[in-house]
């Protein structure tokens, strides 16, 4: 409370011009510093959040499903879907644990789909369609895929 009311009186008297204009700027720019740097933080930590809420409807937006196949077959007869369904494939990368087919719809939109091997029949495969997922076209991408599989395996 002693803060407040030396800060009030210096207040009145630097808008009557008796000279102590300089401790009433002083005070107030460490106001204004501390004003900014609690906003700052507040919107670091805000930005946070939403970034860690976007991450998180990303990763919920992945269709995931376990395969019983070798990741060779998984990954080829990926490809021919997505051939088939009309989905230009930019870019392809594969060893013996994982593989990662990255294609483009007719809206542009990103298609990726990744493999990883499990075990030597089993492979699990994530679809994902734009950058914060599209449940239903990854839905539609995966069930095509393990349809494809069943009718070559």
């Amino acid at each position: 409370m002693a803060q407040i009311a030396t800060f009030l009186p210096t207040a009145r008297n630097w808008f009557k011009g008796n000279g102590k204009h300089t401790t009433f700027l002083f005070r107030l720019l460490w106001l204004s510093l501390i004003c900014f740097s609690v906003s700052g933080c507040a919107a670091v930590i805000i930005g946070g959040g939403v970034a860690g809420a976007g991450a998180f409807a990303y990763a919920k937006s992945d269709r995931e499903v376990i395969l019983d196949s070798s990741i060779e077959v998984v990954y080829d007869t990926a490809g021919q879907t997505l051939e088939a369904l009309e989905i230009n494939v930019v870019d392809s990368e594969k060893d013996a644990l994982t593989a990662k087919l990255t294609g483009r719809g007719a809206e542009n939109k990103k298609i990726t789909i990744k493999l990883k091997r499990l075990e030597e029949n089993l492979t699990e495969m994530s679809v994902r369609v734009g950058l914060l997922g599209n449940k239903n076209m990854s839905r539609v991408i995966c069930d095509e895929i393990t349809k494809n599989l069943q009718t070559t395996g």
